[in-house]
């Protein structure tokens, strides 16, 4: 069950994180757990199960006696020197931080912290050089916690990576995608450079590995780091010297998978020749009855029912015919639809996957259809807006979420409430009258009474 493996993840104690390449198979199996979406309490399968019998049998019981005291402080003369090693495989990162002690007797290099990561799902895709960037940025967050810690303690701090790619990214200023950018930005805000480690050398990579407990005591190359740690800088690993084009360094991914094509729907009828929702899918079901009572091998291809069923029947199977063409009008790549959690139902259509339980609400409610912003798309919004009286946003997004997904639904919404004439004519302000002239001077001017009077009595007058 998810907690009792959640309970054994809980109890390894592991406070310096010292033990990550142990601990990393178990936080692996974690994420496995929760990618099959089961309940709490839900028996997971057999194959899971055998894995974390093998890491149980592995880590119950046993442990490492390690030194609490790194060494003795008595010597002002005495040089001390960080050197954080990071390494990334396909589903983990780490970062292993050496502590050296610099003296006149030599250099002595003694394991300080490590931390280890799952790559996170939606990461997976990436191609490993950028992986590699994330255990170089975590490399980098662990190194500044230790400065501030110990702000006066060291002397020199570094960064060792076995990623030429990284490296040439670091020395070059150029602008790539965002994801690139903003880590590069982060590790340049300070002073902490990088170096070159060779993939054997690099102790770092065991934690990205995972590993059993045994092999974990045996191996000196994680507690001690390499032995060149213990020699003088010149006689360091130095990077190999190999073109790095930029447009490798770009790829984040292999080529992606195209899931939905535009040109895999069948367009019956040109929907810009519409004005309306109930237009189009009135024709859409006269057009479909002819064909299905013409020809019997599109009836059975298309699964149609007898033309003799209900109007609503069709008007439903007309629905649905529309969706699928809205969602096949724009290319949808396996990329954007984890963006967009998507997937695709038995039927073949579109949905999104939401947070509401499935088995509480209704399928369409819980997973609503896709909709590309296209013409038939604002010919549904229009028929919704048209239904409520002439609703507002709020309303008509409300009530298009019910069973369908639009990406930036509102600005899609108030673009068509925007051009809808009859909102223009009953929201239109009156003609505005024009600027009043200037009060008369008999009007404004001060002076005695009945100077100037008039009368409502024009006569008429007999004029001799």
């Amino acid at each position: 069950m998810e907690f009792g493996l959640l309970a054994f993840q809980a109890s390894l104690f592991d406070p310096l994180q010292l033990l990550q390449p142990c601990v990393i198979p178990v936080k692996l199996a974690v994420q496995k757990l929760w990618e099959k979406k089961l309940k709490w309490s839900a028996v997971i399968d057999a194959d899971l199960q055998q894995v974390v019998n093998e890491l149980y049998e592995q880590l119950n019981g046993k442990q490492i006696v390690l030194p609490r005291k790194l060494f003795i402080n008595d010597d002002p003369a005495i040089r001390y020197e960080l050197q954080g090693f990071a390494d990334s495989s396909a589903f983990a990162y780490g970062v292993a931080v050496y502590i050296i002690k610099v003296t006149e007797n030599g250099r002595f290099p003694t394991l300080l912290i490590t931390k280890g990561r799952l790559i996170p799902l939606k990461f997976l895709k990436y191609c490993i050089a950028r992986k590699e960037l994330l255990g170089v940025v975590l490399a980098f967050e662990l190194l500044i916690y230790l400065l501030n810690t110990f702000p006066d303690l060291f002397q020199l701090a570094e960064i060792q990576t076995d990623s030429t790619t990284v490296l040439h990214w670091w020395r070059n200023s150029e602008s790539r995608d965002r994801f690139i950018n903003n880590r590069m930005i982060k590790i340049k805000s300070h002073d902490i450079p990088l170096r070159y480690v060779p993939t054997d050398y690099n102790p770092a990579d065991i934690i990205s590995r995972g590993c059993t407990i045994d092999e974990l005591k045996d191996d000196e190359l994680y507690w001690r780091g390499p032995l060149y740690l213990t020699q003088a800088v010149e006689y360091w690993p130095v990077e190999p010297v190999t073109a790095i084009e930029d447009e490798d360094c770009e790829i984040a991914a292999p080529v992606d998978v195209v899931i939905i094509d535009p040109t895999s729907a069948t367009v019956i009828i040109d929907a810009t020749r519409f004005s309306s929702w109930n237009s189009l899918m009135n024709c859409l079901m006269k057009v479909l009855q002819f064909l299905a009572k013409k020809f019997p091998k599109f009836r059975t291809a298309e699964n149609l029912p007898a033309t003799d069923v209900k109007s609503a029947e069709w008007i439903l199977i007309c629905e649905m015919k529309v969706i699928k063409i809205i969602q096949t009008s724009k290319l949808l790549t396996q990329k954007r639809m984890n963006e967009l959690n998507l997937f695709v139902d038995t039927h073949h259509f579109v949905r999104k996957d939401t947070r509401l339980d499935k088995n509480a609400f209704n399928f369409d409610v819980a997973c609503p259809l896709f909709l590309n912003d296209c013409y038939e798309t604002r010919l549904l919004i229009k028929n919704i807006h048209d239904k409520f009286g002439h609703a507002g946003i709020t309303t008509v997004v409300a009530e298009l979420r019910q069973r369908f997904y639009l990406p930036k639904a509102i600005q899609v919404v108030r673009k068509v409430i925007r051009n809808c004439n009859q909102c223009k004519r009953e929201k239109a302000k009156p003609f505005s009258l024009p600027p009043m002239p200037v009060l008369p001077v008999e009007r404004t001017l001060e002076c005695l009474p009945f100077i100037n009077s008039g009368v409502d009595y024009a006569g008429p007058f007999n004029i001799l």
